[in-house]
């Protein structure tokens, strides 16, 4: 399993191949990699603060908790449900 600060890494490495697919305006691979970069992102938060973090469930309920934190519920993807 990999640690926050794993996950962090691989985000920023997401982050740089979604630029990459940008300005090659292959926008299907740059929305995967900014996904991915999302996706890292969220479970080192949830590693640091020891929320479950072993599905897509997981995932998307702790996007929703962050998104709850910083009280912008307009970022909410409609993806993302309760549970």
């Amino acid at each position: 399993m990999a640690t926050a600060t794993r996950h962090r890494e691989i985000s920023e490495t997401f982050l740089q191949h979604a630029e990459q697919e940008f300005k090659k305006n292959d926008m299907l691979q740059a929305s995967e990699k900014t996904w991915g970069a999302v996706a890292h992102y969220a479970k080192a938060v949830a590693r640091e603060r020891g929320w479950p973090n072993r599905s897509h469930e997981d995932l998307k309920f702790n996007i929703r908790v962050l998104v709850t934190y910083t009280n912008e519920p307009k970022l909410l993807p409609s993806v993302v449900h309760y549970r």
